[in-house]
């Protein structure tokens, strides 16, 4: 079952998420694409009132954290930690950079795999 994002999207974010249930449990899966565009507290808001209890949301957020592996921090990373904190979720990603950088430029890792804290024990990453 698709959920409806549609008034939340722009040109700078875009969001798409379904339900759909795995092992008997209502799970809420959402994919985000984000350009330099800050996902502030009321649009967290708005995306976490439409999902499930348990979800997996996973994107390109451009957002730099060292938190998850980045060089720097930004307010983008800022923003999104404190989403973590807010609505518990667990941050899934290892620390190791998601995009490859010639030499000498600073490792990034900006696409970023959330969930919520019912399911991070039961997802291995690789």
């Amino acid at each position: 079952q698709v959920i409806d994002m549609s008034d939340i999207s722009n040109e700078n974010f875009q969001i798409c998420a379904i339900n759909t249930e795995i092992n008997g449990t209502l799970t809420s899966i959402v994919s985000i694409y984000c350009t330099r565009f800050v996902i502030n507290g009321r649009i967290w808001s708005q995306i976490m009132s439409r999902l499930s209890p348990t979800f997996i949301i996973a994107g390109d957020f451009n957002a730099h954290s060292m938190v998850w592996g980045c060089d720097f921090s930004d307010v983008h990373g800022d923003h999104i930690l404190e989403a973590v904190d807010t609505y518990n979720m667990a941050i899934l990603n290892d620390g190791k950079p998601t995009i490859i950088s010639p030499p000498g430029y600073r490792k990034s890792a900006v696409d970023l795999t959330l969930c919520s804290i019912n399911l991070a024990a039961n997802i291995k990453t690789v």
